[in-house]
């Protein structure tokens, strides 16, 4: 009679330990995707270059459509055309007061200096004007300003018809990294 013995691999603390650590976040990310608290979308427009390129994967929060903050981009209908959705940047707040001056964005009195756009569009090709947003509105702006159909042509947008806030890129890989 042939007897087969068996031997078991003692699994130790740390290999438990790092074995999970790799584990849970990755069920979490998971699980999010699977109950849409995280969705991906492709980038289909170059409104918002340099920050995202045409045929960029990003992935997007829809918890923290609830925690906006200045200069968050964002996933939002398009308050003009049903089913649509925009891509843009959170440059003004329920209660900023928005203006362009001489082609400068100033929010609340202060010019705005923001190293995200690139050098030839940070002067806005508009005529010189001034918005006061209410509690339940935001501006928003493409980083390509002057190739950006935004709160310029459709005026605040409500806070409702944000959608999630951009978080990161996955693909293609040479840009992958957190949106910014």
């Amino acid at each position: 009679m042939d007897r087969t013995s068996l031997t078991y691999k003692r699994v130790t603390w740390l290999r438990f330990t790092i074995g999970m650590a790799v584990f849970l976040p990755l069920l979490a990310f998971l699980l999010a995707l699977r109950f849409g608290l995280i969705r991906n979308y492709e980038v289909t427009s170059s409104s918002m270059a340099p920050t995202l390129q045409v045929g960029d994967r990003v992935f997007m929060d829809r918890e923290s459509a609830n925690k906006l903050a200045r200069r968050d981009v964002i996933v939002l209908a398009n308050p003009k055309a049903t089913g649509e959705l925009l891509t843009k940047r959170v440059i003004g707040l329920p209660g900023d007061t928005i203006e362009v001056r001489h082609g400068y964005l100033y929010v609340d009195g202060q010019e705005q200096i923001e190293m995200y756009i690139s050098p030839e569009n940070r002067r806005i090709d508009t005529p010189d004007r001034t918005v006061a947003l209410d509690k339940d509105h935001l501006f928003v702006l493409g980083d390509n300003r002057n190739s950006s159909y935004d709160s310029l042509e459709f005026g605040p947008a409500p806070l409702s018809s944000v959608r999630g806030k951009l978080t990161w890129i996955y693909w293609p890989p040479s840009r992958v990294g957190g949106v910014r």
